[in-house]
């Protein structure tokens, strides 16, 4: 089923009544698409590493990447239904 315009602009924290998916993968882990995003960062950091990255600063960036994901899932947990 779509989510139609209100699902997907968080129509939920404008009042909206927005049924919540409980199946796979959300039964699993909460947040899967955070997930599968901090794995991709490290999975590129890990396959793409070299010196000069470390270097940079590169290791600053994908934890602070990955820090910025905890925290984004803690407030969503947080606020969850509005």
């Amino acid at each position: 089923k779509a989510l139609g315009k209100a699902g997907v602009y968080y129509g939920f924290k404008l009042g909206r009544t927005i049924p919540w998916y409980h199946g796979f993968p959300f039964d699993t882990v909460s947040h899967p698409q955070y997930m599968g995003s901090v794995f991709t960062i490290w999975g590129a950091a890990i396959l793409g590493y070299t010196p000069a990255h470390w270097a940079a600063g590169m290791h600053v960036m994908v934890l602070l990447w990955t820090v910025f994901y905890i925290v984004t899932t803690y407030i969503e947990d947080e606020t969850k239904g509005g």
